[in-house]
């Protein structure tokens, strides 16, 4: 009997200190939690790139398009341009930026005449507000490849300048671009 009261005993005061560390307040501080914003995935890719005009027809040995944007429901903060072309057919590519982001940043500037690729990337000015609407970003103008040895190539009669999938249109907190359609153009050459 003396072991069983001893026991109870000892499981009573296990027990009242158990509840006791229970209630005491923490003595763990707490740690600021660093809260990064979360970016929404794209809720709604609206904007379209295209090429105008489509077709081109080339009637002398240089012409120009543009590409425009249709943001749709987007508000666009900058837009990169990926265009391929086939340098054997088009070459002395140039591109400029359109005034669809007002006073806008370039970011990269590149063409590659060898392997016919062109990236231009605009942003917009630091205090700028995003933009919505159709409008130009950029014109491009190009030549006819005069240089390729007609006798040893297939004389053609179109070619295609292509809007590239790694394009892309930004928008404040969204990751990824907001394009839903890219249309790149058809160049036609006059029969000769």
């Amino acid at each position: 009997m003396k072991r069983t009261t001893i026991l109870i005993l000892i499981l009573v005061l296990v027990a009242a200190l158990l509840v006791i560390v229970a209630i005491q307040p923490s003595q763990v501080k707490n740690k600021p939690v660093l809260v990064t914003p979360k970016l929404q995935p794209t809720p709604v890719a609206d904007s379209t790139l295209y090429i105008s005009p489509n077709p081109i027809q080339m009637a002398t040995d240089s012409a120009q398009a543009e590409v425009f944007i249709n943001s749709g429901r987007n508000s666009v903060t900058a837009v990169q341009l990926e265009i391929a072309y086939d340098p054997n057919i088009l070459t002395n590519f140039t591109i400029q930026p359109g005034n669809f982001l007002p006073s806008p940043m370039v970011l990269l500037n590149k063409i590659d005449q060898k392997n016919g690729r062109i990236t231009l990337a605009l942003g917009l000015a630091p205090a700028a507000e995003p933009v919505k609407g159709t409008g130009l970003v950029a014109t491009i103008s190009f030549e006819r490849n005069l240089e390729t040895n007609i006798a040893t190539v297939t004389p053609v009669s179109s070619t295609n300048i292509t809007i590239l999938d790694k394009s892309l249109a930004t928008m404040l907190g969204v990751s990824g671009s907001v394009l839903k359609n890219m249309h790149g153009a058809t160049v036609i050459f006059p029969l000769k």
